[in-house]
């Protein structure tokens, strides 16, 4: 589950008030380690080292094969997102409506 820019904000709140890293993690149905990614910040920063040192040591093949699977595996949770939550479908919606205003707004139409 990807978590939006507000419930991201709601965890820092709520860890800065005390609760738990588990206890939000389970408020929200995501892993601990999640949580902790939001919350401190030198844990996302060597996060995001590693995996940029991992992914730099690659061959092009195996990149390109990473970057399929995490299309498909994208589609796939979009299209279940889309059918089964209706905020969800309520935010694609309301975006693809407001990239159709700006592009007709850009376009003087």
């Amino acid at each position: 589950m990807k978590l939006s820019k507000e419930q991201i904000k709601e965890i820092i709140i709520l860890n800065k008030e005390g609760k738990t890293q588990l206890e939000i993690a389970e408020q929200f149905k995501v892993c601990q380690a999640t949580i902790l990614y939001w919350v401190n910040e030198k844990y996302a920063k060597e996060k995001k080292l590693k995996e940029r040192i991992y992914y730099q040591g690659l061959s092009k093949e195996k990149k390109k094969e990473m970057y399929q699977k995490r299309k498909e595996y994208n589609k796939k949770y979009h299209k279940e997102r889309y059918q089964n939550d209706f905020e969800f479908r309520r935010r694609q919606i309301d975006r693809v409506m407001k990239n159709k205003q700006e592009k007709k707004r850009c376009q003087g139409g």
